[in-house]
């Protein structure tokens, strides 16, 4: 879990995916919904709390994997 300053403007990457022609799809507010695509991804922490983002991958043969990340403000 990573403690950030509250309403701060963060960078997410996916790069440390391997493949080709990989489609990249970010849930930025934890609400379940994927809102946001590409490598990189800006991502508002929260006032207060925590928020989950998930990072979805998927390869031209349809193949996903995922990952989250905490994000918790100080």
């Amino acid at each position: 879990m990573s403690e950030l300053p509250a309403e701060e403007t963060i960078w997410l990457n996916g790069y440390c995916s391997t493949g080709r022609e990989l489609q990249y799809e970010w849930d930025t507010d934890g609400d379940g919904q994927y809102d946001a695509s590409g490598p990189t991804v800006a991502v508002s922490t929260p006032t207060c709390g925590s928020i989950t983002v998930r990072l979805r991958v998927t390869n031209v043969h349809g193949n996903t994997d995922s990952t989250t990340v905490t994000l918790s403000v100080t």
